[in-house]
């Protein structure tokens, strides 16, 4: 038996096909027109989903590998997180339909339901606003990440800094996409079933989570670059809510996308694993352990003050999620009006674009 046998055998579910999902209060606004039918032979949540995102995934990490050792900068797979991610979404969402149906880009692009415009638009904002982070605070220090320069100085770094750094990137970048990548390439075939009298509060729940989310991610970063660094360490502003909140900004964008799929019946069961291996990387593997690593490291060093300032705030402040505290906060409060505006913003907007 084949590959493609096997494959097509161990999912005997995914022989639905991609069909559009009504709620009777969302039918009229979310899905004005059917999504394009996969092919019979693109069954199987590895085969159709999975193993292309990967695909993509390890191509554009060889790529950036290639780059990052010729012009030894390491910091260029952290350009890759955002992009690649954006480019895995856009391919699911448009370029799979191009090329497995021969339509151009407008037809494709208008195969979207508004559900997934929201998502689409959302993720493609949330990338480029980091890709430009990324990319800008390379620029602006004109050298390597501190952290970087101590990696290099393992012996022989480059020879398996593929298989060691870049490559696990690709598998976590693939993860992390899973929500939207089977969203908008499978539609609801096996989706968890949503309650349509829940439907819309469920949307804006997702709609708040995603305003939230990227307007705290960009005050953290605003903040910060006008703090003086120098003084003390931030803590007031969003930095007041949790040690972290550009973390936890992008924690909630996505999980923001999980739940738009589920508010529309598009969120597959095994798309729980997108949202959780983007907090793992972020809590665990690459953006708080290696910050607070560093910070220990260099504050221990040059600068004892702050160093202490670090180890107080970390006893009676939690790193990502706020703790009870936070509701004592007036910037927890300004965030959920932030949240509440976003939802009436999109209101508006989909009235205006779908009457």
């Amino acid at each position: 038996m084949s590959l493609s046998e096997l494959l097509d055998a161990a999912t005997p579910g995914a022989i639905k096909r991609f069909a559009p999902h009504e709620h009777p209060h969302l039918h009229a606004s979310l899905n004005k027109s059917a999504p394009i039918p996969l092919d019979a032979g693109d069954v199987g949540l590895l085969k159709s989903t999975l193993l292309p995102s990967f695909g993509i995934q390890s191509g554009l990490s060889l790529i950036t590998y290639i780059a990052a050792r010729a012009s030894d900068r390491v910091e260029l797979k952290d350009w890759l997180w955002p992009a690649g991610q954006v480019v895995d979404v856009w391919w699911s969402a448009v370029g799979h339909r191009m090329a497995k149906n021969g339509m151009p880009f407008t037809r494709a692009l208008g195969t979207l339901t508004w559900n997934e415009r929201l998502l689409l638009g959302g993720h493609t904002l949330w990338g480029t606003r980091l890709f430009y982070r990324e990319v800008s605070r390379s620029i602006r220090r004109g050298k390597e990440d501190h952290h970087y320069g101590l990696l290099k100085q393992e012996d022989k770094f480059w020879n398996h800094a593929f298989l060691r750094v870049f490559l696990p990137e690709a598998i976590f970048r693939t993860l992390a996409t899973v929500p939207l990548t089977l969203a908008l390439r499978l539609g609801a075939t096996d989706a968890v079933p949503v309650n349509p009298e829940y439907a819309r509060l469920i949307q804006g729940v997702g709609i708040s989570l995603f305003c939230v989310g990227f307007v705290m991610e960009v005050l953290a970063d605003f903040q910060l670059e006008h703090h003086d660094k120098k003084a003390s360490l931030k803590r007031d502003g969003v930095w007041s809510i949790v040690r972290h909140p550009n973390y936890l900004g992008d924690a909630l964008m996505h999980l923001s996308f999980s739940t738009l799929l589920y508010s529309s019946g598009q969120l597959h069961p095994f798309a729980v694993v997108g949202p959780l291996a983007n907090y793992v990387f972020l809590r665990y593997v690459s953006g708080d352990k290696r910050n607070y690593l560093h910070q220990g490291r260099n504050y221990k060093t040059r600068n004892t003050a702050k160093f202490v300032q670090l180890e107080k705030r970390r006893d009676h402040k939690n790193s990502f999620w706020p703790g009870l505290y936070a509701l004592g906060n007036p910037w927890t409060w300004v965030m959920v009006a932030v949240g509440g505006a976003g939802v009436v913003a999109e209101r508006m907007a989909r009235e205006y674009f779908t009457s």
